[in-house]
């Protein structure tokens, strides 16, 4: 945590970081000037975009990154299957959540399973649950 808000770093970035034996995932969003902010993931999922959601900073307002946020809210997410399936969701024709092209990708996608202490990068789209890797994170 100390390394990505030094004051000596200028970047606008948006980390997860996970403690698997504390059972905690914080996101950081980090942005110049030494500001950040600190959000911790609890029993309600949250999806973030491209764009600043605790940050408050002056921000371009991103009609994919809002668009994906939105269709993002409007999916239950009360499993892993649930959490695959909106990470691969492609329902928004312009603006899809899992992007294929020709000018954005996800490149992968990755599940961590504070639980079961492991975690499952996706090969392709994760609705097909196609796994390129899984690692063990203790």
């Amino acid at each position: 945590m100390q390394r990505i808000c030094s004051p000596s770093v200028s970047v606008g970035h948006s980390y997860n970081l996970m403690d698997v034996r504390g059972r905690r995932i914080v996101n950081v969003e980090t942005a110049s000037g030494n500001r950040f902010a600190v959000h911790e993931a609890g029993a309600v999922p949250f999806f973030h975009a491209n764009m600043y959601r605790h940050l408050q900073v002056k921000q371009v307002k991103d009609e994919n990154s809002m668009s994906r946020e939105k269709r993002a809210a409007q999916c239950s997410v009360d499993s892993k299957e649930k959490a695959l399936s909106l990470l691969g969701d492609t329902a928004d024709d312009k603006y899809p959540i899992f992007m294929t092209g020709p000018t954005l990708y996800t490149m992968c996608t990755v599940l961590v399973d504070l639980d079961e202490e492991k975690m499952t990068i996706y090969r392709g789209n994760p609705k097909n649950g196609v796994t390129a890797i899984v690692l063990p994170m203790l």
